[in-house]
């Protein structure tokens, strides 16, 4: 992946030889890309994982491509250390520091998203780890199991 103009957020993608998507993303207004843009996919489909920032506050980005239509959606996670996605026919699961969200792959719409994680003391997310699919439930961490639907499970593992 290559930052080709930082003043208008262009970037390229390619996949050995060939480029994939060559693209400007989406940042806010008063924001600015940090440098660490992370891309999951093919050239069929794929995400850009990024944090913005304007010296006060980051918050991660996850844009969504499609070598037919370039840009399909993008969505602000609203918080920093975003993990890598998870991401099947139907939807992206995406996690960041206190929050955790499912959206529709195709639309970006979002299907759950529960915040305030590292408040409660049984769970303490801070986001970032590797996300897990297992049977009807997504593992986001050690203590942090959330069934398809979007309801919390005890996990004492």
């Amino acid at each position: 992946m290559q930052l080709l103009d930082e003043s208008q957020n262009k970037i390229q993608i390619s996949h050995g030889t060939k480029v994939a998507y060559q693209l400007s993303l989406s940042v806010p207004a008063g924001l600015r890309i940090e440098q660490n843009i992370q891309f999951y996919g093919d050239d069929k489909f794929g995400l850009i994982v990024y944090q913005v920032s304007d010296h006060d506050s980051t918050s991660a980005i996850i844009q969504a491509v499609s070598q037919a239509e370039k840009k399909l959606w993008s969505f602000d996670l609203g918080v920093f250390n975003p993990s890598a996605p998870l991401v099947d026919d139907k939807f992206v699961y995406i996690a960041g520091f206190d929050k955790i969200a499912k959206l529709n792959k195709h639309t970006g719409q979002v299907v759950w998203s529960k915040e305030r994680l590292y408040d409660d003391p049984a769970i303490k997310f801070d986001g970032g780890g590797e996300i897990k699919k297992e049977g009807s439930y997504i593992r986001f961490s050690d203590k942090l199991v959330v069934s398809e639907q979007g309801h919390l499970k005890a996990d004492k593992k």
